[in-house]
């Protein structure tokens, strides 16, 4: 999820888009666009959707807004009020460790911004595998999402590149589509193709799909590693069409490959529609790293406006064999049909987005998501849902309902400006033969006129994930902020370890650092939390996205005591295309410890 300014080719004019959520938007500046020939279809009622446009990913709210209602009301947003320090509770703890300087994680001269940043491993860790949003490529019709590679433990980068796209069946409706280096279209290996959103493809001309972000990679103890992404048109002279990337590629192939096409030679399209009414968003994936020929599973949002009044909003799951060739129909975890505008009596909307996977020990595959309520005119509340399947089944069990949150984290704190969220996390441990399924999120703490003031992380966790199992944590409560929270699971300790962001280091409670804590996956039993950026960061002082973006995640990796943050950090300077002077800029960097 993204948002963007206008590159040096356009003048490098600031493109402002804030932090939106169910009806409350920051005000958007006129953007000279070409018209679009969807304007006048049922794609301004998707776009004029506040809720929609709320959840929609940053990247796609830039694509989309030639279709925006010049008309649509925009809010007053309290998001714009001046930042102001914040009283602190408590305090850090007494011993901090800390890790190296970080390792800029990207091959950029350029010092255009980087962010939202996934990280696995193979080969004990001696492989590390990344990839990120790269706004180096923010152009229409390029590849937008990153990813890189380093053969030296993450002490070094090896090679670097972006994740192709895909070419499609262009044309009014939806379809399956391409998969190259298979030959066969997307379902195919035999078995069934996907649903189709809205009727079969056009037959007609392809269009190609950039790549769009909202990555996600993993990697298997054999060195076989997947890639996730987003991809959805941004040239308006095409039709528009999304779409939900998985490409396949192995550790040896990526260290040495020098194109796009060469470095991944297998990507399937495990969802794709050229509904104009249809946008795909929020994609996550998993895969068992130790299970040979594991399934791949992929969970995303779709919001699907053909329907007549109101859009349907689904939270599904699709599951490809390991070799991609095959890949099953979406399976819907949990949709909502109700209006996002209900009247006077009417009922609350639910959203189900923001998808996490994770894989048991047996190849149990484990959801979890947030299912965000409203009613027309009241704030927001948060239910975080988890679902299963057993082994290689896609039957998934009844949404467990994990905690309630009333105070949920989504718009920016009193001192901040870019969007912060604090949305569900998943990850399954093995102790003891036993698997145990945890999920961390954050919720707000104090809230003054609407502003989330402070916020903390809390682990659920549960050994089976049935209702009335879960246990609850607070995670290193201190002074400050802790927010994106993000969890991962040692594969040959069992051990845990918990991540986020957090102010706590910064009296006005603007700048961040980002914190690991170690956590028995046992017992739950936290230990000292470790200070993973030595300095803290100054969200604010990228030149092109200035305070309003910074991501939406970052993530941790870990195997047998040793593990891997791969973030968003300001703190290297970079000319801005070899001009003026170096200045602070978003980098994805990579930092290595011990735990």
């Amino acid at each position: 999820m993204r948002v963007t300014k206008l590159t040096a080719a356009a003048g490098v004019s600031a493109l402002v888009i804030g932090a939106l959520l169910l009806g409350i938007e920051l005000q958007r500046p006129a953007i000279g666009a070409p018209a679009h020939p969807m304007r006048n279809t049922a794609a301004r009622a998707l776009i004029n959707d506040p809720r929609f446009a709320g959840l929609l990913s940053e990247s796609a709210q830039r694509a989309f807004l030639p279709l925006k209602d010049s008309s649509n009301d925009l809010y007053p947003s309290p998001l714009q009020r001046a930042g102001s320090a914040s009283p602190r509770r408590g305090g850090a703890p007494s011993t901090w460790a800390t890790v190296n300087p970080p390792l800029a994680f990207n091959n950029d001269q350029s010092g255009f911004p980087q962010n939202e940043e996934s990280v696995s491993s193979c080969n004990a860790g001696n492989k590390v595998i990344g990839a990120w949003n790269d706004f180096r490529n923010n152009t229409p019709g390029a590849d937008f999402t990153g990813w890189g590679i380093s053969t030296t433990g993450g002490t070094s980068l090896t090679n670097s590149n972006f994740l192709p796209g895909v070419t499609v069946n262009a044309g009014p409706a939806s379809g399956p589509a391409t998969a190259p280096g298979s030959g066969k279209t997307a379902g195919g290996g035999g078995g069934p193709p996907p649903t189709p959103a809205s009727g079969p493809a056009s037959g007609g001309s392809k269009e190609y799909l950039p790549s769009q972000g909202d990555p996600v990679i993993r990697a298997t103890t054999g060195c076989t590693v997947y890639a996730s992404s987003l991809a959805f048109q941004t040239d308006f002279t095409q039709p528009p069409a999304s779409a939900v990337l998985v490409d396949r590629s192995d550790a040896a192939t990526l260290a040495s490959c020098t194109t796009e096409k060469a470095c991944w030679p297998m990507r399937k399209p495990v969802v794709v529609s050229t509904d104009p009414s249809v946008f795909f968003d929020k994609d996550w994936m998993a895969v068992s790293p130790t299970i040979p020929n594991s399934p791949v599973s992929i969970g995303f949002t779709e919001f699907n406006y053909g329907g007549g009044f109101g859009p349907v909003i689904s939270l599904n799951v699709v599951r490809c064999t390991a070799d991609l060739h095959h890949c099953s129909a979406p399976i819907a975890v949990e949709t909502d049909f109700s209006s996002p505008f209900p009247g006077p009596g009417g009922g609350a909307s639910v959203t189900p987005t923001w998808s996490g996977i994770a894989i048991g020990s047996d190849g149990s595959t484990y959801v979890s998501w947030a299912a965000i309520q409203q009613s027309f005119g009241s704030a927001a509340t948060v239910r975080i849902e988890e679902a299963s399947a057993p082994p290689n089944s896609a039957a998934f069990s009844r949404p467990v309902t994990v905690t309630q949150i009333s105070l949920p984290v989504f718009n920016p704190f009193a001192a901040e400006n870019f969007r912060i969220n604090g949305l569900p996390v998943i990850a399954v441990s093995h102790v003891g033969g036993v698997d145990r399924i945890h999920i961390v999120y954050a919720e707000c703490r104090a809230v003054a006129l609407g502003i989330c003031e402070h916020s903390d992380v809390v682990l659920a966790t549960s050994r089976n994930g049935q209702a009335g199992t879960w246990s609850y944590r607070l995670m290193d409560a201190a002074g400050g902020s802790d927010f994106f929270p993000t969890v991962t699971a040692d594969q040959v300790t069992g051990k845990l370890l918990v991540g986020f962001w957090s102010t706590r280091f910064d009296p006005g409670q603007n700048a961040y650092d980002v914190v690991a804590v170690p956590v028995n996956g046992a017992t739950g039993a936290p230990s000292p939390a470790i200070r993973i950026s030595a300095t803290s960061i100054e969200p604010d002082s990228d030149p092109l996205l200035g305070p309003n973006f910074i991501g939406d995640y970052w993530e941790l990796h870990a195997v047998n005591g040793k593990a891997w943050a791969h973030y968003t950090s300001t703190q290297r300077l970079q000319q801005l295309l070899g001009e003026g002077v170096p200045v602070p800029q978003q980098d994805n960097v990579l930092s290595v410890f011990t735990f």
